[in-house]
C-alpha cells in the first residue's frame, strides 16, 4: 500500500495541526504504525516513504529520528531503521502506561461530554463494531473494526482537552501496534469488550468520574492480557515471518 496522508491520516486520531513537514511525516508515519499497516520488524524504507508522500528525504530522515527517539522504531546496525518486534515486557509496560493515562483522560472528560459525542460512541459500541465484526470474520480484514475501535478510546483523549496526554497515548498505542491476526485471536474477548465499553459510557453518563476511570483501567488491563496471550500464543511466531514472505506480503499492499 502506498503511504499517503488519504491512506494513513486517520481523521480520527488527530490532534493538533502539525507545524513543520517532519512533523506531518511523523503524524502520518504514526498513524501507520498504530492502525497496522507496518508490520513488525518492517524496515522504514527513508526514500520509498519520502516518494510516497512527494517530500524531501530530509523531513522523512527527521520524522524517522523523532519515532526512534519515542521508542517506536529502532536503529539497527546495517539494517537500518525498523518497527521494533513484539515483545510481551514491553507489551505489559505500555498496556499498564496506558491503563494509568487513557483512565486519567477518561476521568478529566465525563463533565465535558456532549450528548452528540456520547451517541457517537453507542453508536460505535452498540451497531457499528458488533457489525464490523460479523463483517471481518467473512473477509479477513479487521481493519475497519480496528479504526472504530482506535475513534472510541480516542475520542476520550480529545474531550478531555489534555493534549500532551493525548500524544503520550498515540505513542504507547504505536508500541503495541496490533496486527491483523491478533483480532482474530480477539474475536473470542469481543463481546466482553463491547460489553466493557458501554459500562464505560454508564459511568460517564452517570456523571460518576471516578468509576468512568476504573472501568476503562479494567478495560485496559483486559485488553493486555489478550495481547500478553497472543504473544505467548505459539501458533504466533513473534519474530516475524520470513524475509522473503515479508516482501511478498509488501508487494502485495503497495499494490493495494
Amino acid at each position: 500500500m502506498k503511504i499517503s496522508a488519504e491512506a494513513h491520516f486517520t481523521p480520527s486520531l488527530e490532534t493538533a495541526a502539525p507545524t513543520t513537514k517532519s512533523d506531518y511525516v511523523s503524524r502520518v508515519l504514526l498513524d501507520a504504525i498504530i492502525t497496522g499497516q507496518f508490520e513488525a520488524g518492517q524496515h522504514m524504507a527513508q526514500q520509498e516513504i519520502a516518494n510516497s508522500l512527494g517530500l524531501s528525504p530530509t523531513p522523512v530522515r527527521e520524522a524517522l529520528r523523532k519515532l526512534e527517539a519515542m521508542g517506536v522504531l529502532t536503529y539497527q546496525p546495517h539494517r537500518g531503521v525498523r518497527v521494533p518486534l513484539r515483545d510481551p515486557a514491553t507489551a505489559d509496560e505500555v498496556y499498564a502506561a496506558r491503563s494509568v493515562l487513557e483512565g486519567l483522560v477518561v476521568q478529566e472528560a465525563v463533565p465535558r461530554f456532549q450528548p452528540s459525542q456520547l451517541a457517537r460512541l453507542h453508536e460505535l459500541s452498540s451497531e457499528l463494531m458488533p457489525r464490523l465484526i460479523r463483517q471481518s470474520k467473512k473477509s479477513g480484514d479487521f481493519r475497519a473494526y480496528r479504526n472504530a475501535n482506535l475513534e472510541f478510546h480516542n475520542t476520550f483523549c480529545q474531550v478531555s482537552g489534555m493534549g500532551m496526554v493525548q500524544e503520550i497515548i498515540r505513542g504507547l498505542w504505536a508500541r503495541t501496534a496490533l496486527p491483523n491476526d491478533f483480532f482474530i485471536v480477539l474475536l473470542a474477548r469481543a463481546p466482553n469488550a463491547l460489553d466493557e465499553h458501554l459500562s464505560i459510557l454508564e459511568a460517564v453518563e452517570a456523571g460518576k468520574p471516578a468509576r468512568a476511570r476504573r472501568m476503562m483501567e479494567l478495560h485496559v488491563d483486559h485488553a493486555r492480557q489478550a495481547y500478553r496471550d497472543y504473544l505467548d500464543s505459539a501458533a504466533v511466531k513473534v519474530a516475524g515471518r520470513p524475509p522473503a514472505a515479508r516482501t511478498a506480503s509488501l508487494r502485495r499492499s503497495r499494490a493495494g
